[in-house]
């Protein structure tokens, strides 16, 4: 295969929504598709496909091409399409050449065009200033907002790797997601939600009920008021197709934290096995993550033996579903339980912690890998009527 159209829409793709590292880097000639190639040049002149102060006809162009871009799958990090790009550019290149050289004797031509060849397949990597530099700075975190887990995560999740937070349904995940989605906008920062379980419209009334304390009946009365805060949340329904799903984060690139809820519900199109398809999500993910330099927390449950299990163990690694793919790729997996559950409890379900209020509920937030930081646990209050979370501060029901 000499090109790949599909590929150059996904490095479009980038360039239109976060144009650095590869503008800097691609060429005219790493594209071979005509439309993809105007496209590439309009990028580089206008900043964007979409110029609204252009004529009517070329309006019309610039929402097609938009639109070619919007709706291409994710392919992979900014690097790994650079790379690939330029290897079909070198065959390109080869073949040409190849021609070319067997009419005429061109041996000058050919040592300079094969340096040129070499060039486009050797991946440009970093000096040891520039690795020295991130070394003493270190990596950026986002701090969680939850003190003590942050203290044992040395300072938050790092920007560019995974969070894992899992636990039984209904078991307060996505509410604890919440939580922490609204201790970043309280510091005016942003946040893109997305949710493959519930309703954009459900997402955003528990953040509101959390940041502002309030039942969901003060919510839907003073709506208007309590959407005003102070940094910028956005809850989006995408696909479920893992591809699609990254094309539609990758909207929200101006985000601080990336929230997935959550990784059973995500699927491939891919006709591998089941067991693949869950590293294919997860790596696809993980280089989601990475390539933009982006914090992300995906949300999970636990496998069928720990959800069918009559005792309440403490829950440990091999209880997260898919857990070869996302044990590998997260920096920090943790996990939301519910000590005081007695065994004869039912643990499923979607109204587990939200319909119970007990004074003496005895939650644990247990991390359970830590590539930058320390293992540890966290105790956790929730209030279910404001959809509040905070850590704990009574510990003597718990000894």
């Amino acid at each position: 295969m000499l090109n790949d159209t599909s590929l150059e829409l996904a490095a479009l793709q980038h360039l239109q929504w976060e144009a650095e590292p590869l503008m800097s880097q691609l060429e005219e000639n790493d594209f071979h598709d005509p439309e993809c190639k105007t496209i590439f040049m309009s990028l580089v002149f206008d900043g964007s496909v979409l110029d609204p102060s252009a004529t009517e006809e070329k309006l019309k162009q610039s929402y097609r091409w938009l639109n070619l871009i919007t709706n291409t799958q994710y392919m992979g990090a900014p690097h790994q399409i650079l790379h690939r790009l330029r290897i079909l550019r070198a065959r390109r290149e080869a073949k040409d050449f190849k021609s070319k050289a067997e009419t005429e004797e061109i041996p000058m031509e050919f040592i300079e065009k094969s340096k040129d060849i070499r060039r486009m397949l050797t991946t440009r990597g970093e000096t040891k200033l520039d690795l020295a530099e991130r070394i003493k700075n270190g990596v950026p975190k986002t701090p969680t907002g939850f003190k003590r887990f942050d203290d044992l995560c040395m300072g938050g999740i790092e920007n560019g790797g995974i969070m894992v937070i899992a636990a039984m349904p209904g078991a307060g995940k996505s509410a604890l997601a919440v939580n922490i989605a609204k201790n970043i906008v309280a510091e005016g920062k942003s946040v893109c939600f997305l949710t493959l379980e519930m309703s954009s419209e459900a997402i955003l009334t528990r953040l509101m009920q959390s940041f502002w304390g309030e039942t969901v009946d003060k919510v839907k009365e003073h709506v208007f008021d309590m959407i005003d805060m102070p940094g910028n949340f956005h809850p989006v329904m995408p696909s479920n197709d893992i591809d699609k799903l990254l094309s539609e984060a990758m909207n929200y690139l101006e985000a601080d934290l990336f929230i997935i809820d959550y990784f059973d519900l995500i699927t491939s199109k891919s006709t591998e096995n089941h067991t693949t398809k869950l590293e294919t999500i997860s790596h696809k993910i993980k280089d989601f993550a990475f390539s933009h330099n982006k914090p992300v927390i995906v949300l999970s449950q636990f496998n069928k033996e720990l959800e069918k299990s009559a005792s309440n163990r403490e829950p440990i690694l091999s209880d997260l579903h898919g857990t070869s793919a996302l044990a590998k790729d997260a920096h920090i997996i943790s996990f939301l339980w519910d000590k005081s559950v007695k065994d004869s409890e039912t643990k499923s379900g979607d109204d587990h912690l939200e319909s119970r209020i007990k004074p003496n509920t005895d939650l644990r937030w247990l991390i359970k890998k830590n590539r930058n930081g320390k293992m540890g646990m966290v105790f956790v209050d929730f209030t279910p009527e404001t959809m509040t979370f905070r850590e704990s501060t009574d510990f003597s029901f718990r000894l």
